[in-house]
């Protein structure tokens, strides 16, 4: 993005334009940066941008939206590909400890790094920093293992990573659509009507699960593979996501009512006063 470039006028626009460069400092032509355009008629308003350090390449722009579940997070993240040495002295961190995490965040971007929620490359440093994260307070990919960027040669991995809360998951589907032009894929993602917020999944029901189905699911991805990933790390990604698509498709969750439906955000605040 440039500044000069305009907005929709009918729309509500939440900017974030590129400041830090490969040199490393503020200065030189300003041409990149995230966004994110919400439809009139949609209620919503700005959040205030994650903290990173001043020579951070990390760029964050958030926007709060009003649904009829309530007020929910989108935070939009792109991680450029900062190369080091003289000429990219850019902080190229996630900075994941300053990253929302809250019940009602949902985080997408380009983050440039590969863990778990991509069978096609090998886990590295910045890919298993963000892995721990998401353990670590509750979140959860979104991703199925598709895809979401092609090179020129056709390999296809994904960069692109869609985090929610665990305990809100249910409540979304994620896919990976075609092509507009661009190597990055466009990514649909639905907030469900469904279920009340005071009922949450408590664990899959594996007394009525559909065995025969299930059996049948992994073995069709398992045969319909190309080629096996190159280590065994893949190889271990790739596995975890055919069992987890194929017990989506054929064992059915238990419910109950949330042991925490009176929880706040208020309580979440005063919770995270205590600590400090």
């Amino acid at each position: 993005m440039r500044p000069k470039d305009k907005s929709p006028t009918d729309w509500t626009v939440y900017r974030q334009d590129r400041t830090v460069h490969r040199t490393g400092s503020e200065e030189g032509q300003t041409q990149g940066g995230v966004a994110i355009m919400i439809k009139p008629g949609i209620d919503t308003k700005p959040l205030e941008k994650i903290q990173t350090p001043a020579n951070s390449a990390l760029e964050t722009v958030g926007a709060g939206i009003r649904t009829p579940k309530g007020w929910i997070e989108i935070w939009n993240v792109y991680r450029p590909p900062a190369r080091g040495g003289a000429l990219d002295t850019r902080d190229a961190g996630l900075h994941t400890a300053r990253w929302p995490h809250s019940e009602n965040a949902i985080i997408c971007g380009d983050v440039n790094a590969h863990g778990s929620w991509d069978p096609n490359m090998d886990a590295e440093e910045h890919g298993e920093e963000l892995d721990d994260w998401m353990q670590s307070h509750g979140m959860l990919s979104l991703n199925d293992g598709s895809p979401t960027r092609y090179s020129s040669s056709g390999r296809g991995t994904a960069p692109d990573i869609s985090i929610v809360s665990a305990s809100r998951a249910h409540l979304f589907e994620w896919k990976v659509l075609e092509t507009i032009g661009s190597d990055h894929m466009p990514i649909a993602i639905t907030l469900k009507d469904g279920k009340s917020k005071d009922q949450i999944p408590t664990r899959m029901n594996v007394k009525k699960a559909n065995w025969e189905e299930f059996q049948k699911k992994v073995r069709e991805e398992l045969e319909s593979r190309n080629e096996r990933p190159k280590s065994i790390e893949a190889e271990h990604a790739e596995f975890v996501q055919i069992i987890k698509k194929a017990a989506k498709a054929s064992i059915p969750y238990s419910t109950r009512k949330s042991p925490k439906s009176w929880w706040t955000a208020e309580c979440d605040e005063a919770k995270e006063g205590c600590r400090r």
